[in-house]
């Protein structure tokens, strides 16, 4: 759907949609990365890595998950 200028919007919908549009690619943009960050290589199982990837695929990404959950439950239980 293409919208009319900002200043020429009349429908209150219509504005509140390109606000809502503007405040979410500003979010994506300043978002932090969540986990670990990327070092040059895998996190999982060390393999050399382009600037900017923490793991080789989504199989060492899931296992490095599950093994950092698993540290979190046994220092839980200490």
């Amino acid at each position: 759907m293409s919208l009319p200028d900002n200043d020429r919007i009349a429908d209150p919908l219509d504005r509140a949609a390109a606000e809502t549009e503007s405040a979410i690619a500003a979010a994506i943009t300043f978002r932090k990365p969540e986990g670990p960050l990327a070092i040059g290589e895998c996190h999982n199982c060390g393999a050399p890595l382009a600037a900017g990837l923490r793991w080789c695929d989504k199989a060492c990404c899931d296992d490095w998950e599950k093994e950092q959950a698993l540290e979190k439950l046994a220092q839980e239980r200490d």
